[in-house]
C-alpha cells in the first residue's frame, strides 16, 4: 500500500513517511518527518495510513526518538514511531508447568495445555482480546484440577505428547510465547 494518508496526533502535514510491519515480537517501526510546524508532535498515539481506499490504524504507537532540524518556518520533526509490540520486551513471567514426578507421571497441579500457557504469556503482555488458535489441545490445568496429589503407582492421566515440560524463570512473556 502506498500511503496517501498518514496522520499521527500534533502533525499538520508529513513531508515523507517509510515504514515495516512485521510478524513476531519484534515491533514494526515507521519513520515519519514532517513539514514544518511550531510545537512537536504527541509522543504516543494512534498511526493511521491509508491509501484512498483502504486505512490502517495502529493503536498505543509510541515515539521511540525524535529529532529536530530548525528552519525559517519552524522545525521539521523526525519521529522514529514503534507500535504495541514495544511494551512487549517488558514484564517477566515465572513458573514450572508439566513436571513430572520420579516415576514419569505429570504432577497434576502442574499441568497446563499449550493453550493455557499462551493465555498466561498473553495475559502477562497486557494484551486483550485475543484468540488463541493452532496448538494442539493437550492435557488442561482442570485435566488434574480433582487430584489433589501425586498420583499413585499404576495410575494413570490419559497421556498426551502435548504437554512438554515448561519452566519459566523471569523470562519476557512474548518470548515464552514464540517458544509455544
Amino acid at each position: 500500500m502506498l500511503p496517501r494518508v498518514v496522520q499521527w496526533p500534533g502533525v499538520g502535514g508529513v513531508e515523507s513517511y517509510t515504514g515495516s510491519a512485521s510478524h513476531g515480537n519484534p515491533p514494526g517501526r515507521h519513520l515519519l518527518v514532517t513539514f514544518p510546524q511550531a510545537r512537536p508532535p504527541a509522543a504516543s498515539g494512534t498511526l493511521v495510513i491509508g491509501d484512498g481506499t483502504r486505512t490502517a490504524r495502529f493503536r498505543d504507537c509510541r515515539v521511540e526518538r525524535l529529532t529536530a532540524a530548525g528552519g525559517r518556518d519552524g522545525r521539521s520533526w523526525t519521529l522514529e514511531i514503534v507500535y504495541r509490540r514495544c511494551k512487549w520486551a517488558f514484564g517477566t513471567i515465572s513458573g514450572a508447568f508439566n513436571v513430572q514426578n520420579p516415576s514419569g507421571k505429570f504432577v497434576p497441579w502442574k499441568l497446563r495445555s499449550p493453550r493455557e500457557l499462551a493465555v498466561l504469556s498473553l495475559r502477562a503482555m497486557g494484551e486483550t482480546n485475543y484468540e488463541v488458535g493452532g496448538l494442539p489441545d493437550g492435557l488442561t490445568h482442570a485435566d488434574g484440577a480433582d487430584i489433589a496429589r501425586v498420583l499413585r503407582a499404576g495410575e494413570k492421566l490419559r497421556q498426551m505428547l502435548a504437554n512438554s515440560r515448561t519452566v519459566w524463570d523471569g523470562v519476557p512473556p512474548a518470548e515464552d510465547l514464540v517458544r509455544l
